[in-house]
């Protein structure tokens, strides 16, 4: 399989830590991009996270009534 040429590795760019598996294009990307760092997809993952639960918070009447409404449609329905 042919890489792309934005994939190539530079000389200066850090190599991925011991049992770090770069397997999609993706990956080698972000790695390319980013660099690989100890911890950092923990703080990825914090950071997202967070983001999920003050959407929630925002929006939670809005969800609330989402789901209220598509239980009350499966209940009132002849599926069985």
């Amino acid at each position: 399989m042919k890489v792309p040429i934005f994939l190539h590795k530079r000389k200066d760019t850090p190599k991925p830590a011991d049992g770090v598996r770069m397997g999609s294009p993706s990956e080698a990307l972000i790695a390319f991009v980013y660099g690989r760092r100890p911890g950092m997809e923990l703080v990825q993952v914090a950071i997202l996270v967070a983001i999920a639960i003050v959407i929630g918070l925002i929006f939670r009447t809005q969800i609330e009534a989402f789901v209220n409404d598509v239980f009350a449609n499966l209940s009132s329905s002849k599926f069985k």
